[in-house]
């Protein structure tokens, strides 16, 4: 006797009552869950930027409240406030003399050794926020990026920066720094029309992305 074409037919909710005990025994797998060792409190703003020692004993945060925090990470407490800049620090990075160097939105840039008050000296010359700073492995050059769109190379042991135009994008960011060599992604825009907006430049590629890529300047 020939089966009935419904007694071939799945069962209703089958498919779906099978993924629903396959996700109950994923959920019910033991997943590992790391927490935070400490949580060090001080700044009054948002943190825009941090850096930690190759040894792992410091570090130094940047803030839109506009201070620096030099941080003990064996006290897990605030060693040192940097107070100067008059806007959000945005970049902060650890010297390889133990100093270290912070910038913001003011467009300067402090040098700091911790323990003093004041900072060391003072770099100027960007006329725009600065987003980041490097500093060379041999600790003689320190680069900072801003949305002037430059990178500017500073010899730390004095002297006049060297400026490199950057005109791809109003918002330039040192990523690498190696010896001879800086690096900074550049983004730059790729528009297209688009119905019911205010048109813009057509794209080579007909989509409204941001086309990532890298300068490597040589010094």
């Amino acid at each position: 006797m020939a089966r009935s074409a419904s007694a071939k037919a799945p069962r209703p909710g089958r498919g779906r009552s099978a993924l629903l005990t396959l996700a109950a025994a994923l959920m019910a797998l033991p997943i590992g869950v790391t927490e935070a060792s400490a949580q060090l409190r001080g700044h009054g703003g948002p943190v825009r930027a941090l850096a930690v020692s190759a040894d792992g004993q410091i570090a130094i945060s940047g803030s839109f409240d506009s201070t620096a925090i030099r941080w003990s990470l064996t006290r897990n407490a605030a060693e040192q406030v940097l107070r100067f800049h008059s806007d959000a620090v945005n970049a902060v990075v650890l010297l390889a003399d133990g100093r270290a160097a912070t910038a913001g939105a003011d467009g300067r840039i402090a040098i700091w050794t911790f323990g003093k008050a004041e900072p060391d000296k003072v770099l100027e010359g960007h006329s725009a926020p600065i987003v980041a700073l490097a500093a060379s492995p041999n600790g003689a050059t320190l680069a900072s990026a801003s949305w002037d769109r430059t990178v500017r190379l500073w010899p730390l042991a004095g002297g006049a920066p060297r400026v490199l135009d950057a005109p791809w994008s109003a918002l330039a960011t040192t990523s690498a720094f190696e010896s001879g060599h800086c690096q900074a992604p550049k983004r730059q825009p790729w528009f297209r029309y688009r119905p019911r907006s205010t048109p813009w430049p057509p794209a080579p590629t007909g989509r409204s992305r941001w086309a990532v890529r890298t300068a490597r300047f040589t010094f």
